[in-house]
């Protein structure tokens, strides 16, 4: 049995690391997580032996969300059961399980470490460990291939022209706002106005110190997706919402349809990082795309897109976010050399 004093420094740091999971997820995400992680324990596998970097922290992050529900209703059972008793040993067994789990995969929910890749185990060492005994290691950015979308004359029209009259309103938001599946679910309203199509969206992914809880986006009625929203709008403000998953679906296979020949899949991601693209080469600020972008740091535009995809200016005339934006990417004298103001919205 575990002395006293060493049990409770073991459900004082199990208590600590708890402190750190973030539970403010989604529903589905959360669905999404317990299947994951029922499926690791099926096959017997772990985070490390993922493919790529967006799989190994997909694994880990569902390793971490479950493995804390079941801390919960460990430390419950235990702050219940008799001192000595069979019900505090199998508590016990069950907390110093997962008291490994989070000692090997800390939580990190703000990102602080992201710079580094997370803290414990991160994908640069597994990376180079694969690497080095000949292992594969595939990159699943949506950048990867997104030269072979936008160089395509009227891309987006024929996307819109091929996806299922369901999804197509929230195609025509993603298209011209680089908004996230998430956020388009939960709804995006928008309005007519004599200086342009208007967009407030909900943010997705956010945190103590990341993400826009929203943002509002004045966007120039250019091109098929802004007109299709227009229309939609003409007769007074509406919502735009989605399925998440459903839409991701149907954008891939809508990308299919349009572009039969084209290596790689169209995503809703790849349609973020076209908007991205767009706002670099049109020369926006960094701040101006972290708003648009819906981030509350310069450096997390740092993963999407590149101003040599950006085939066409931005019709983004201006935005508003809920949070300032810190500058914490390139350095703000090159920016500023480099970039011009963004047009905001007051």
């Amino acid at each position: 049995m575990i002395a006293k004093e060493e049990e409770f420094l073991i459900v004082a740091q199990l208590r600590r690391s708890l402190s750190g999971v973030c539970r403010h997820i989604s529903t589905s995400t959360a669905a999404d997580y317990q299947r994951l992680y029922e499926r690791l324990v099926r096959t017997s596998q772990r985070p490390e032996d993922a493919c790529s970097r967006a799989d190994y922290y997909r694994r880990r992050a569902a390793l971490i969300y479950v493995s804390a529900l079941q801390a919960r209703n460990a430390l419950t059972a235990r702050d219940k059961a008799a001192r000595g008793s069979v019900e505090l040993s199998t508590a016990m067994d069950e907390i110093m399980r997962i008291s490994a789990v989070f000692e090997h995969y800390p939580p990190d929910p703000d990102r602080k470490r992201q710079s580094d890749g997370s803290p414990g185990v991160r994908w640069s060492d597994i990376k180079s460990a694969k690497e080095a005994e000949g292992g594969r290691v595939r990159s699943q950015s949506k950048r990867i291939g997104l030269d072979a979308l936008v160089r395509r004359p009227g891309w987006q029209g024929a996307l819109l022209d091929h996806i299922s009259p369901i999804h197509r309103d929230a195609l025509a938001v993603a298209l011209v706002t680089g908004a996230r599946p998430a956020e388009i679910a939960a709804g995006v309203h928008l309005r007519l106005t004599p200086d342009g199509l208007v967009l407030t969206i909900h943010g997705a992914k956010l945190g103590e110190h990341r993400g826009q809880p929203s943002r509002t986006l004045l966007v120039a009625l250019d091109g098929a997706a802004a007109i299709h929203l227009a229309n939609l709008a003409a007769d007074g403000e509406v919502i735009v919402t989605t399925h998440p998953k459903r839409f991701s679906d149907a954008v891939t296979q809508a990308g299919r349809r349009a572009f039969p020949r084209m290596r790689g899949t169209v995503s809703p991601y790849s349609l973020r990082h076209a908007v991205a693209s767009q706002l670099k080469a049109s020369g926006i600020d960094q701040e101006g795309i972290a708003l648009a972008l819906g981030h509350r740091a310069t450096r997390s535009q740092q993963v999407y897109g590149r101003a040599c995809h950006g085939r066409q200016r931005t019709t983004i005339l201006g935005v508003r976010a809920s949070m300032p934006v810190k500058q914490t990417g390139t350095d703000p004298a090159t920016a500023r050399r480099r970039r011009s103001p963004s047009p905001r919205l007051r």
